[in-house]
C-alpha cells in the first residue's frame, strides 16, 4: 500500500493497514459548514461567511457534512505507533476534536492558517481569513523542530489551486507539519487525500506515504500530481 493513492472509502481501507504501522496522520476531512444561502442568492452557498459561485459551492457542499470523529480517530489510534495527527477542521469541529484528544490524555493544540489576502467581505459574519488545524499527539510521539517551524499561526495567501479542488491547503504549511511530526522514511497517512498535497509534501521530504480518496475525480487529480512530481507509475489502486 505504501507510496500509492488508493481509491475507496477510508473506513474500509483502514482494514488493510497493520497495527502500529503509521508514524503520522495529516488529514483534511470534510468540514461542517453552513451552506444555506440567503433567499436572494439561490445559486450560491456559504463558506466561512463568503458566498461562492454555484460551481465552487456545489463542490464544497459535497464535503461539508463533517466526518465521524470517533470512528476515524479510533482507527488512527490503532494504526499509529504513537498517536500523532494534524487535522484540518471548521470552527464547528474544534471542540469535538479537542475533547476527543483531551479525554484520551493526549496533548491537543489549535493551530491557525491566516489567509492574509482573504477578500474583505463578510455578509454579516466574521471575515473568512483563517482556517484551523488541531494537532493531537500522544506522549512520546515525534514532535521536533525549533521556533522556525513551531508557529501556531501560519501566514500564507489563499491557494489558487491548479488541481480543481475547492479546499487545497498550502504545500509549505503541510510540509511544516510533516517535518514537526515525523522523520525521514516514516510513513505518512492521509485518509482524505483530495488533490494530494500531503502526499506531495511527504515525497518532497523523503517520507513514505499512503493516501485514501473516495472521489474518482480527485483521486485521478492526486495521482496525476504525484506522477508528475515523482516520475513514478503504479499509483492507481
Amino acid at each position: 500500500m505504501i507510496n500509492k493513492i488508493h481509491l475507496g472509502d477510508s473506513v474500509e481501507l483502514y482494514k488493510q493497514l497493520e497495527d502500529n504501522s503509521i508514524s503520522l496522520v495529516v488529514a483534511d476531512p470534510p468540514f461542517i459548514l453552513d451552506m444555506t444561502p440567503p433567499s436572494n442568492k439561490k445559486s450560491k452557498g456559504l463558506h466561512g461567511g463568503l458566498f461562492l459561485d454555484s460551481d465552487i459551492s456545489k463542490k464544497i457542499k459535497n464535503i461539508s457534512d463533517g466526518f465521524d470523529i470517533d470512528l476515524h480517530l479510533t482507527e488512527w489510534e490503532r494504526v499509529l505507533k504513537k498517536f500523532n495527527a494534524f487535522i484540518f477542521c471548521s470552527n464547528k469541529q474544534i471542540s469535538s476534536l479537542m475533547k476527543w484528544g483531551e479525554d484520551k490524555g493526549y496533548v491537543t493544540t489549535c493551530l491557525v492558517w491566516w489567509k492574509y489576502n482573504a477578500p474583505p467581505l463578510c455578509n454579516g459574519n466574521w471575515i473568512s481569513d483563517i482556517e484551523y488545524c488541531i494537532h493531537i499527539r500522544e506522549k512520546g510521539a515525534t514532535f521536533q523542530g525549533g521556533a522556525d517551524l513551531k508557529h501556531k499561526v501560519y501566514r500564507d495567501s489563499i491557494v489558487k489551486s491548479q488541481y480543481n479542488h475547492p479546499t487545497v491547503k498550502p504545500l509549505e504549511l503541510v510540509k511544516q507539519y510533516i517535518q514537526i511530526g515525523s522523520n525521514e522514511n516514516d510513513i505518512i497517512l492521509d485518509p482524505f487525500a483530495g488533490s494530494g498535497t500531503t502526499l506531495h509534501g511527504a515525497y518532497q521530504l523523503n517520507r513514505r506515504y499512503i493516501g485514501f480518496e473516495i472521489d474518482k475525480e480527485y483521486h485521478k487529480i492526486a495521482v496525476d500530481r504525484l506522477k508528475s512530481a515523482t516520475g513514478e507509475v503504479g499509483l492507481f489502486a
